[in-house]
């Protein structure tokens, strides 16, 4: 019962170690501060009395050294007692150095011991603070090949799935979304003239990526400022910014001294200039655009909101736009650590 008490409470010590270590670094630099005061105080007291100190040693030098009378003179003239002077002048060189170091020796011994608390405790919170770092160096260690056999794992039961299954369904299923359905969309020009278009869209709008962009969201926001209440003006700013996070992604590609490297965008960069709230999925979800494997077209849509679909001339589909991101589920396996930092 015992062992098993101290087992658990070491395992307890020991995953709270970063907090308890961190806690006791700040109280002791906290108590290294408040003792740097109370020495500072103390050690200017003490070197004040070294100043009268040496002061005196050095007036007993200049005494035991003056030769220009008799020892009653001197008394008088220094205005101390007759057996003093007959003192000092018994006195060596080198006696007089002694007392000098010893009065350094001591004023020194007593500035460290003034100071000697607030030295205590600030190694020990610089050993805390060490600990601390050392004990999450561990864990990010640890945490670090977890991902990367994670990792190893995902791209082998990937090359397997797509063996199964191909590589377009597995396409598909990364992307959020399992089939498409063709949409027959009928629209008018000014002249009366009606031509029907069929598009692919997704058949279900609730997908984590998908959000919706309705006229209700313009009022008190100061995240739609660009949009109107024109549900028609509300579709045509959509496609600018979707042309504009086509531009922003082909030009992330650009790297230093003219060279290209891979550039990836965000799903939640898109969510935050649409208003929306940021997602957990929307820090793993994006798109890259690796121009080794494909040049880099400046007419070529890579990211499409599913706008398409919309009929400008439907007001109630128009209010009320799906936007439907065509990106991957995960860009993090298309990218390596290097591609973050060129």
């Amino acid at each position: 019962m015992s062992t098993e008490f101290f087992k658990q409470l070491g395992m307890t010590l020991k995953h709270y170690a970063p907090d308890i270590l961190l806690i006791g670094g700040s109280a002791c630099f906290g108590a290294t501060c408040v003792f740097v005061g109370q020495g500072a105080i103390k050690a200017k007291a003490i070197m004040e009395d070294a100043k009268k100190d040496m002061e005196l040693i050095n007036k007993a030098h200049e005494i035991s050294t003056d030769n220009s009378g008799t020892v009653a003179e001197l008394s008088d003239k220094y205005n101390i007692p007759e057996e003093k002077v007959t003192a000092l002048k018994a006195l060596t060189e080198e006696d007089f150095k002694k007392d000098a170091v010893i009065c350094k020796v001591n004023t020194f011994t007593n500035v460290a011991r003034a100071f000697g608390p607030a030295l205590i405790f600030g190694t020990a919170a610089l050993g805390c603070f060490a600990g601390c770092k050392n004990s999450l160096d561990i864990r990010c260690a640890g945490l670090s090949a977890s991902i990367a056999t994670l990792d190893k794992s995902y791209d082998f039961l990937k090359k397997k799935f797509v063996k199964e299954v191909g590589a377009e369904r597995v396409e598909k299923l990364l992307g959020g979304f399992d089939e498409t359905e063709t949409v027959n969309v009928t629209t008018s020009d000014e002249n009366g003239n009606i031509t029907t278009e069929t598009v692919e869209v997704r058949p279900d709008p609730t997908d984590p990526y998908s959000f919706f962009f309705t006229e209700t969201k313009i009022s008190g926001s100061k995240n739609y400022e660009w949009l109107y209440r024109d549900c028609i003006a509300n579709l045509n700013n959509a496609k600018r910014i979707q042309s504009e996070l086509n531009d922003t992604l082909r030009a992330r590609t650009h790297g230093p001294f003219g060279t290209r490297k891979k550039g990836y965008m965000y799903l939640n960069e898109v969510r935050h200039i649409f208003g929306e709230d940021e997602t957990p999925e929307g820090w793993i979800a994006g798109w890259v655009l690796d121009p080794k494997i494909a040049p880099v077209c400046d007419t070529e849509l890579y990211i499409d909101l599913g706008l398409d679909h919309i009929n400008p001339n439907d007001v109630e589909s128009a209010r009320c736009i799906l936007i439907r991101p065509n990106c991957k589920a995960d860009i993090w396996s298309q990218l390596k650590p290097a591609d973050y930092f060129n």
